[in-house]
C-alpha cells in the first residue's frame, strides 16, 4: 500500500503518529540512515506516478487477496519518491561512499540499499489492514532483524563520518593518509553528490501539512463517522467495544503484541472489510487533499523538480543514463 511519508519505527503503530510524524525531508531530500552500513529505509511512501493510480488520485482496483487492503494512492503521494527511485538513490549513495573511502586506501563495501517492505508503518495510515499481519503482530509492526554493524577502525570511522568520529566539532578540518576528509566524511560527500543543495524546501512543509490536515479533516466527515459506527457495531458482535479503529489501537501499549491484542486486531481487520471502512475513509482523505493541493500546485512542483534532479544525479553516478 502507498499512503504517504511516514517514518518506519518499531513498536506499536499509532495511527496518530503515522499521520502526524511526517517527514519534510522525505520529499525535499532523500533521507538515509546516519550509519551508511545500515540498510536504509525511506521515510517517504512510494509515489503514485508508477501507473498504479489514476490521475485524479482515486484508487486502482483492489487487491484480489481478501486479507489485504487495496493499494491506495493518496493524491499527495505524487510528491513522494517511488520505490525504484529510492533504490536508485540508495545505490548511488553507496557507490559514492565506496569510491570516497577508496581515496583513503580503505576497502569499504556498503550494505545494499533496500526499500521498505510491506507491513511497514507507511501502510498504517488507516490502521492495520492485513489479516495475516494482525494475527501475527497485532497492532505492532513486524519485527525487523537488527542490521549487522562490523566494527570500524578509527581510520574508517574518520573517513566515513568525518571529524566528529574522533571527537572533534562538526565541520572542523581533518586529514587521513595525506588527504583532507570531506565535510561529514564520505557519507556527507555522498549526500551532497546525490541530493545536491541540502537547503530547506518550503514545498515539503506544505505537503506534510496537507497530509496531516486531510487526515484530521477526514475524521470529522459524516461518511467516515457513519462507517466508524458500523465498524464499532461489527466489533461488538465479536465481543469488543471500541468507538473507532483509533481507539482500538490506543488501548494497547505493551512492547510486544499480546494474544488479546492479536484477537482485537484480527477482528478490526475483518470489520474493516465487512463495512468497507478503508475505501470510505480513503475517499474522504483523498477528496480533502485534492482541494488542498489545487491552490498549492505551483509550490508543490518544486518537490518534483528536486526529485528529478536527484534521479538524474544518481543515474549519472551509476552510469545508468
Amino acid at each position: 500500500m502507498n499512503w504517504l511519508w511516514t517514518p518506519a519505527r518499531a513498536g506499536l503503530a499509532s495511527v496518530a503518529a503515522v499521520v502526524l510524524l511526517t517527514s519534510a525531508a522525505a520529499c525535499g531530500g532523500h533521507t538515509r540512515s546516519a550509519h551508511p552500513r545500515t540498510p536504509s529505509t525511506s521515510t517517504a511512501a512510494p509515489a503514485a506516478d508508477n501507473g498504479a493510480a489514476k490521475a485524479d488520485g482515486s484508487a486502482p482496483a483492489p487487491s484480489p487477496d481478501p486479507t489485504t487492503a487495496p493499494s491506495l494512492f493518496l493524491p499527495i503521494a505524487k510528491y513522494s519518491l517511488s520505490p525504484s527511485d529510492e533504490l536508485l538513490l540508495g545505490r548511488a549513495t553507496n557507490a559514492v561512499i565506496e569510491t570516497c573511502m577508496a581515496r583513503f586506501g580503505l576497502t569499504w563495501k556498503a550494505t545494499p540499499y533496500v526499500t521498505p517492505t510491506s507491513g511497514s508503518i507507511q501502510d498504517r495510515r488507516y490502521g492495520v489492514t492485513s489479516g495475516a499481519d494482525a494475527a501475527v503482530n497485532g497492532y505492532h509492526l513486524p519485527a525487523a532483524a537488527p542490521p549487522a554493524h562490523p566494527k570500524e577502525s578509527p581510520d574508517e570511522r574518520l573517513a566515513l563520518i568525518g571529524p566528529e568520529a574522533i571527537g572533534r566539532p562538526a565541520g572542523s578540518a581533518a586529514e587521513l593518509s595525506g588527504r583532507k576528509v570531506p565535510l561529514g566524511g564520505c557519507q556527507g560527500e555522498a549526500q551532497r553528490a546525490v541530493d545536491g543543495d541540502p537547503g530547506a524546501l518550503p514545498a515539503a512543509e506544505v505537503a506534510s501539512r496537507i497530509s496531516g490536515e486531510s487526515y484530521r479533516a477526514s475524521l470529522a466527515d459524516p461518511a467516515v463517522q457513519k462507517v466508524f459506527a458500523a465498524w464499532s457495531a461489527c466489533m461488538r458482535t465479536r465481543g469488543f467495544s471500541y468507538r473507532d479503529p483509533i481507539s482500538a489501537i490506543g488501548s494497547f501499549s505493551d512492547k510486544a503484541a499480546t494474544a488479546a491484542e492479536k484477537k482485537v486486531a484480527t477482528a478490526d481487520v475483518l470489520c474493516k472489510q465487512q463495512t468497507n471502512l478503508v475505501p470510505v475513509w480513503f475517499a474522504s482523505d483523498a477528496r480533502v487533499q485534492r482541494t488542498m493541493i489545487a491552490p498549492q500546485a505551483a509550490v508543490l512542483a518544486a518537490i518534483l523538480t528536486r526529485h528529478h534532479q536527484q534521479v538524474a544525479r544518481a543515474k549519472a553516478i551509476l552510469g545508468a543514463g
